[in-house]
């Protein structure tokens, strides 16, 4: 994707993981660009930084959370050939 697009538009994109919400991937953004352009309906991030820190802890406390919801146990669906020995037995012939 990044070779394309500097290859199409000549634009060079960098794309990174690290941002916990849009006004730290916009600050990074702009961060070697000081004549960059916003679109009319852009929000407003001057007053934005408060919300960063809001993000960060709400980051911290999904990963967290993430870590235990992941080990749940799933129950196990029968096979094809299980289904179909199950029609047999039952003598079903159509769906």
């Amino acid at each position: 994707m990044r070779d394309y697009i500097e290859k199409e538009v000549n634009l060079k994109v960098n794309f990174s993981g690290h941002h916990v919400n849009y006004f730290s991937a916009f600050k990074y953004t702009i961060i070697e660009d000081r004549d960059y352009v916003l679109s009319p309906n852009h929000a407003d991030l001057t007053n934005a930084l408060k919300t960063q820190q809001a993000s960060k802890q709400s980051k911290k406390r999904r990963r967290k959370t993430d870590n235990k919801s992941s080990k749940r146990t799933r129950t196990s669906r029968l096979s094809v050939y299980e289904v179909s020995q199950i029609a047999v037995k039952k003598r079903i012939k159509s769906r």
